[in-house]
């Protein structure tokens, strides 16, 4: 089994490095670029009307969703925006056409969280829907490199994480709320979760 003992960045090239599509016989019939891109969505997305967004301005994560959008067979538009005065990256806006957003959405029920049908994924599943984590909202630490960290608004997407965990890895978790409501009504609560050891389970072998 394929581990990782050095730093955050490497283990991040690590996950980027794995195949984006499996062979496997898959328990619930989902192809993976989709899977994949829901992930993307849920993190870095947002619904725009009709339409579907996906902004990224780390050039990992832009090549990432370039070379899901390009696999998915999905009609889509990409802009790029020169950074800001305060800001040092080129934001790059990935835009999914109507029909398409729709099937996306579809997926989600119209909401942008992890849907709960994602605890019926199955073991190779589950370790795409990490994969995509750790590229998006997960943190890996130079002093914890084998532990994921997830940070989100939404306590369903760290509930179902949780969950697909418990099924299939039973990596020791840390949990944490960040309460921001207590300082400002208008700030969200944040819900972390972190996964120790879960690097071994997202590399193949």
């Amino acid at each position: 089994m394929a581990t990782c003992k050095s730093t955050a960045n490497e283990f991040r090239q690590n996950i980027l490095e794995q195949p984006l599509v499996s062979c496997k016989k898959r328990e619930l019939m989902i192809n993976d670029i989709t899977l994949r891109l829901l992930v993307q969505i849920v993190t870095d997305g947002s619904f725009q009307s009709t339409q579907i967004k996906i902004e990224v301005a780390k050039p990992y994560k832009v090549e990432r969703v370039s070379k899901l959008l390009a696999l998915s067979g999905l009609i889509y538009s990409h802009n790029a925006r020169p950074p800001r005065p305060t800001q040092t990256l080129t934001t790059h806006q990935f835009n999914i056409n109507t029909e398409s957003s729709s099937i996306l959405k579809n997926y989600l029920s119209d909401i942008k969280q992890l849907p709960d049908w994602f605890s019926k994924l199955d073991a190779e599943q589950a370790k795409i829907v990490f994969q995509e984590y750790a590229l998006t909202d997960g943190c890996f630490t130079s002093n914890n490199p084998d532990a994921l960290e997830v940070s989100s608004a939404n306590h369903q997407d760290i509930k179902v994480l949780k969950e697909l965990n418990d099924l299939y890895f039973g990596c020791k978790v840390w949990e944490y709320i960040r309460r921001n409501s207590q300082k400002n009504e208008n700030w969200k609560d944040i819900y972390m979760i972190r996964f120790y050891d879960i690097a071994k389970h997202l590399l193949d072998a």
